[in-house]
């Protein structure tokens, strides 16, 4: 479309069909494979409740994505960001400047099709990930890679318009063109390395995250696990208590597979963290919370099994161990500590088998 040189129905889309029916094909397998069925699926209800409360959640969020790419600062593993169910002036303020950006788009169509091209590249990239089919994250800085195709040619053209190298070289004004480009290539270059820091583990990006969202409970849960790998399990414990206090009840009848599973999955770390502290007794009602909340979920299980080993009711522990294998079959934990509780229960002996809290 943007071509000058092809022109009709034919020539257009012709040699774009095989591609699109693939597409499809696939579109709708990414559809189905993130759907809440599925372990760590992402597809979620809409935010908000509603469509339109999801529609006005992401306007500000879609200027949020154009001020990250001009200026890439305070990015974060997860970003806090509130639900609109309502028309406030942020929403007026974010609609209007999106409006603004449409209407260049029509100019730039008009005038400059290629240019339009790498315009709207940025916007398509974008498209999967504007919750059009809800999905868990609203927002995120990774989102932007595939768009900042489309961005990097807009904004190179915007500091040095169509040149050749012999004209920057040639040109005062260019020259001070293509050495302002580099200073700005060279910031971000710095900006990156000091974000690679903050990437370097689960506790530094973690932690860092912490700092940028505490109302999040996603991040204190991941914070906590970061914590218990380095083996601060207190530290962890404290962090899995904030998530929960954060996290929304987990008995309502409205909450979403999603929130569910996340919940779970707190209940669990906090159930092994206790483990680790010798802390059966309060562990034991923590994976049985996590297994009620999510009652597909192996790892709980796993760890229940284990707690009641150290209780020594083995015959409750075979029964948590068959369910967690189960549930998944390929895990070497879960098919050893069956096989050996079975052998425990064959024999008669007492001896326990060891299990690490997952």
């Amino acid at each position: 479309v943007c071509d000058p040189e092809k022109r009709g129905i034919k020539r257009v889309l012709g040699d774009k069909i095989p591609f699109v029916l693939l597409a499809v094909v696939f579109g709708i397998a990414a559809i189905q494979s993130q759907s809440a069925q599925f372990q760590g699926g992402g597809r979620t209800s809409y935010h908000g409740g509603s469509p339109l409360a999801t529609f006005l959640t992401m306007l500000p969020v879609m200027v949020r994505y154009l001020r990250l790419v001009i200026w890439p600062a305070n990015l974060s593993a997860f970003y806090d960001l509130p639900i609109k169910t309502g028309v406030d002036t942020e929403i007026g303020m974010s609609a209007l400047l999106l409006l603004l950006l449409a209407i260049a788009g029509v100019v730039l169509y008009m005038r400059r099709r290629d240019l339009f091209f790498w315009f709207a590249l940025f916007f398509v990239g974008l498209m999967p990930v504007s919750q059009i089919v809800p999905i868990v994250t609203l927002m995120n800085d990774r989102y932007l890679y595939f768009p900042m195709l489309g961005a990097s040619a807009i904004l190179g053209f915007a500091l040095m318009r169509d040149v050749e190298w012999a004209e920057i070289l040639a040109s005062r004004k260019h020259l001070l063109s293509a050495v302002f480009s580099l200073l700005v290539i060279g910031t971000c270059v710095v900006a990156s390395v000091q974000r690679i820091g903050v990437w370097q583990n689960s506790y530094t990006l973690w932690d860092d995250t912490v700092k940028k969202s505490p109302n999040v409970a996603l991040a204190h849960d991941a914070f906590g696990e970061a914590l218990m790998e380095r083996g601060a399990v207190d530290d962890a414990i404290r962090q899995f208590q904030v998530a929960l206090r954060l996290e929304p009840d987990g008995t309502a009848r409205d909450l979403s597979p999603v929130s569910r599973n996340a919940i779970a999955n707190t209940y669990n770390n906090l159930g092994a963290a206790y483990g680790m502290k010798g802390m059966t007794d309060d562990a034991i009602p923590l994976f049985a919370t996590a297994i009620r909340l999510h009652p597909d979920f192996g790892k709980a299980y796993f760890n229940l099994g284990n707690a009641f080993m150290h209780k020594g009711a083995v015959v409750q522990a075979l029964q948590c161990f068959e369910t967690a294998f189960r549930l998944n079959p390929d895990n070497p934990s879960f098919d050893a500590n069956l096989r050996m509780t079975s052998e425990i229960l064959n024999a008669g002996n007492a001896r326990k088998p060891v299990g690490k809290a997952e």
